[in-house]
């Protein structure tokens, strides 16, 4: 790993690198991809629901947390089929807990909307 870079060249060489990782994502894993797509719908949906531009911002955001969760997930699974591909507990281990994260975020995330939605419904 090359590390003389400096200042602004170091921060345009860590963009070039992040992009390079969401490209790598997205051409790569199918639920990355699914998850995005499940991302983009709720977007639209959002429009729809009657909630304030508040809420809607933050259940905009929030979808992000499911993106960055299967990006941990596929940094996961990347590095445990680096190792190798026989079978290993430890490494199934791994992989489950990545998947874990995800339904997790996901759950979080729809239990969050349905909070929004719910309250916005009482008041």
């Amino acid at each position: 790993m090359n590390t003389q870079y400096h200042g602004v060249h170091r921060i345009l060489r860590a963009f070039v690198n992040s992009w390079n990782g969401l490209k790598s994502a997205f051409c790569t894993q199918a639920a990355f991809r699914q998850d995005l797509l499940l991302c983009a719908v709720a977007t639209v949906a959002l429009i729809f629901i009657p909630v304030g531009i508040g809420n809607k911002i933050l259940m905009f955001f929030s979808l992000w947390l499911i993106i960055i969760a299967e990006l941990i997930n596929t940094a996961i699974e990347t590095v445990i089929d680096r190792i190798g591909p026989e079978y290993h507990e430890m490494s199934k281990c791994a992989k489950d807990i990545g998947s874990a994260i995800v339904l997790i975020t996901i759950t979080g995330v729809v239990l969050f909307w349905a909070a929004i939605v719910f309250m916005n419904t009482l008041f």
